[in-house]
């Protein structure tokens, strides 16, 4: 790599050491931002429709929005552990382990607005389906009483797995950012650690080490 392209490269992108700390900060971050995401989502879900919490969790009615938000962190929290394992893994595969932690958050950050926008979005879908097919609550979808309020009690079911779609949906997003952001800015130079170093390591093999000794003398004229 020339000097030029190299004073183009950040510095943390061209130190090839091994990013330990990005391990760690994902292994901090992921189940935090989980649990907060989920407390989150879970604290608007039980004021929209404590219906469906009480009915699914089998909860008194009145304790159930405050349970949803503990219910919220546990399940984010774990989501969020196994999220960053599996980001773990594509860091380690994509970059050879030496990502900054800056790349791996940003990555982080975009699964999180991955799953909020999912969210929403299932939610809509589930009050759109209620609005226009009710008689699918009741037969489809069992053990829903007549007394709730419909288009509430099928927002918060659509949001949650819309929640868990866009956990799968946030990880891929993560990855491909995180994947194409490394490449460009350190392998795309036309140098140093390439994307998926540890699965295909570059040879240490010299480049005339195959040759016969007559091409050896020819390569050299």
């Amino acid at each position: 790599m020339s000097r030029d392209a190299d004073a183009a490269v950040p510095a943390e992108i061209s130190d090839p050491a091994v990013r330990w700390e990005t391990p760690v900060i994902l292994g901090m971050l992921g189940p935090t931002c989980g649990a907060a995401l989920g407390a989150i989502m879970n604290a608007i879900n039980g004021r929209v429709s404590a219906d469906y919490v009480a009915i699914v969790m089998s909860w008194d009615w009145a304790a159930a929005p405050s349970r949803a938000i503990l219910q919220g962190v546990l399940e984010g929290g774990v989501v969020g552990l196994v999220f960053a394992v599996f980001l773990f893994m594509v860091t380690a595969a994509s970059t050879a382990l030496r990502c900054p932690p800056g790349i791996a958050v940003r990555g982080l950050g975009v699964a999180l607005a991955t799953v909020a926008v999912c969210w929403a979005i299932g939610g809509a879908i589930g009050v759109t389906l209620s609005l226009a097919w009710p008689q699918l609550w009741g037969f489809f979808f069992i053990g829903v009483p007549p007394r709730v309020n419909l288009p509430r009690f099928a927002w918060v079911g659509g949001s949650i797995w819309g929640a868990y779609g866009g956990a799968a949906v946030g990880l891929i997003a993560a990855s491909v950012m995180l994947h194409r952001r490394w490449r460009r800015e350190r392998g795309g130079g036309g140098g140093g650690v390439r994307g998926f170093g540890v699965v295909t390591p570059a040879s240490a093999t010299p480049p005339h080490a195959n040759l016969t000794p007559a091409a050896r003398a020819a390569d050299r004229i």
